[in-house]
This record gives C-alpha cells, sequence and structure tokens, in this order.
C-alpha cells in the first residue's frame, strides 16, 4: 500500500487546472444535455411528432431496441382518481 501512495505521489500532471477546468466544463455539458434531452420527451413537446411513418429509436433505461415506424398514435386520456 504504501508503495502504490509514494507512486501516486510522484505523479504530476502538466497544466493541471486547464484539465479541471475542461472536466467541469464536460461534466456541465453533460448535464445540460441530459436536461435537454429530458425536456424533448416531455408529452407536450412529443405527441406533435409521432406521426405515421415517422422512424423513431425505440430505448427503455439501458435496453436499446433499435429504430421503429410509428404505425399508428392515439392519445389515451389520463383517468384520475382522487382519495380523500
Amino acid at each position: 500500500m504504501k508503495d502504490l501512495e509514494v507512486e501516486v505521489s510522484k505523479i504530476s500532471i502538466p497544466d493541471e487546472a486547464e484539465v479541471e477546468s475542461y472536466f467541469r466544463l464536460r461534466e456541465q455539458l453533460s448535464h445540460m444535455a441530459e436536461e435537454f434531452r429530458l425536456w424533448l420527451i416531455k408529452p407536450q413537446y412529443l405527441t406533435p411528432f409521432l406521426q405515421p411513418g415517422r422512424l423513431v429509436r425505440v430505448k427503455q433505461q439501458d435496453k436499446d431496441f433499435g429504430f421503429g415506424v410509428i404505425i399508428n398514435f392515439k392519445k389515451k386520456a389520463v383517468k384520475v382518481s382522487l382519495y380523500f
């Protein structure tokens, strides 16, 4: 363990501040891309594009089903149950 600590302490990164700045920018860009994706998949923005014949990519969490064609789209009414 001590040997590894000595090796790590010997490592020197030139322009470490620039590397850190780049890393923070990449993190911010990834965060903004995720926010944009979440905005895009909101139903109010997505439904106008669900037209028959449109090519879409189907994903569910970590599963990627590839591309498919929208055959038909029918908007369902959401049932709201209120319990008091």
